[in-house]
């Protein structure tokens, strides 16, 4: 399983780690944003880093803080997170734009570990088959993102759709499996 690093822009590979199957996805993203930072540092200073939930981990966050970096991670739905969005007023959700067909709110939550708040954008989406899940799960899908995007600078919205654009990553995936001939 590759764990891959990429500057967006170019689309450049910085580091990879290949990793045994049985390696948690969570385990060594410190030291692995160390490598990229170090790696891009050579032009400039790291500015943005998005990443998935393997990377929603106190020490991460704090070290991008620390280095000024603006940051967007998937959020873990564990229990404080869950707790958040029950909290959240009907008020608080938003169509971003009319029709879309799922609304955002945006919360500040505490986490015990973290040195500076951050923010969840949270999107929630009507299930298709919501009567299936709706008992276990309630009627929504939810996606939340934790970032430290001031809100003057970047919307809820906003930073949903930038922190989406990680999913380019699956096509560098495909290049280097297919391209490479490593599959």
């Amino acid at each position: 399983m590759p764990m891959l690093g990429f500057l967006f822009e170019t689309p450049l590979c910085l580091v990879d780690e290949f990793r045994e199957g049985t390696v948690s996805p969570g385990g060594g993203q410190l030291a692995f944003n160390r490598q990229c930072r170090a790696r891009i540092s050579v032009v400039k200073p790291m500015a943005r880093g998005r990443a998935d939930s393997a990377a929603d981990q106190a020490a991460l966050i704090n070290e991008l803080e620390a280095d000024q970096v603006r940051w967007a991670i998937t959020a873990d739905q564990d229990v404080a997170v869950k707790a958040v969005i029950a909290g959240l007023p009907p008020a608080a959700w938003q169509e971003p734009e009319q029709g879309c067909g799922y609304q955002v709110a945006e919360a500040v939550p505490t986490m015990q570990a973290t040195k500076a708040a951050f923010r969840l954008s949270i999107k929630r989406e009507e299930r298709p088959q919501g009567d299936l899940h709706e008992q276990a799960t309630g009627p929504y899908a939810y996606h939340v993102v934790a970032s430290n995007w001031p809100q003057e600078e970047q919307s809820a919205h906003a930073v949903l759709v930038w922190h989406n654009q990680r999913g380019q990553a699956e096509n560098f995936n495909k290049e280097l499996k297919n391209g490479l001939g490593l599959e």
